[in-house]
């Protein structure tokens, strides 16, 4: 786990840097109909969505179905830095993104949001969730970006979902589903479901074991 918040740590190469006027598109990770873990016996539904704004990334995010917290919880959010895969193996995300290469060492310090992980959600926006079955917020980031080609460009990156243990439980990617960007308008996914790319699949007790080792390795 990591070591608690140390006032003005950064990382190596430095602190984020505020993103504005950002293009007014939105883009969406809507979490699959089965889990990647499903040892928890629940389903968790949901999306998050971030849309473009002068002073950043209004994110809305809303799940459902979060497994018993006495067992399972408080659970971790982050955006991660590949994608899921078409095998919908959450494992394969890797690591937080982490454009300022800050690493996992130390605790995000919430006060100074620029000193976080552009992907660390949780830690600048509220912490783990600890609400037993439903949660949702609301949030401008003012360390992400919309806007293809920037460094926190989170378009095609995926959404995770942990268990207070690191498992992975569910995982998505975030799909462009209106707005434009770079002049080209996309093709509307549909209505506020959307549509998934690399959906989670459901794993046994025997593949469960293996994403708890595994997923340790990559919080």
């Amino acid at each position: 786990m990591p070591l608690p918040p140390q006032p003005g740590y950064v990382g190596l190469n430095g602190t984020a840097t505020a993103q504005t006027n950002l293009p007014a598109s939105t883009y969406r990770a809507t979490l699959p109909p089965s889990m990647f873990n499903d040892l928890v016996g629940t389903t968790v539904r949901g999306y998050i969505e971030g849309v473009g704004t002068p002073a950043g990334v209004r994110f809305t995010v809303q799940l459902s179905g979060l497994p018993a917290q006495a067992q399972y919880g408080p659970f971790n959010w982050h955006i991660h830095t590949l994608p899921v895969p078409e095998n919908g193996n959450c494992t394969a995300t890797t690591s937080h993104f982490d454009p300022t290469n800050r690493g996992e060492l130390i605790m995000c310090e919430a006060a100074r949001p620029e000193t976080c992980q552009a992907g660390d959600l949780a830690g600048k926006h509220g912490g783990k969730i600890s609400t037993p079955g439903n949660f949702s917020t609301s949030f401008v980031e003012p360390y992400l970006s919309t806007q293809p080609g920037s460094a926190y460009f989170f378009g095609g990156l995926s959404f995770v979902l942990h268990a207070t243990n690191t498992t992975r439980l569910t995982c998505a990617n975030f799909v462009q589903v209106n707005g434009t960007s770079n002049g080209t308008a996309p093709t509307p996914t549909g209505p506020s479901g959307g549509q998934f790319t690399g959906a989670a699949e459901k794993i046994g007790a025997g593949a469960g074991a293996l994403a708890v080792a595994l997923a340790a390795a990559f919080l």
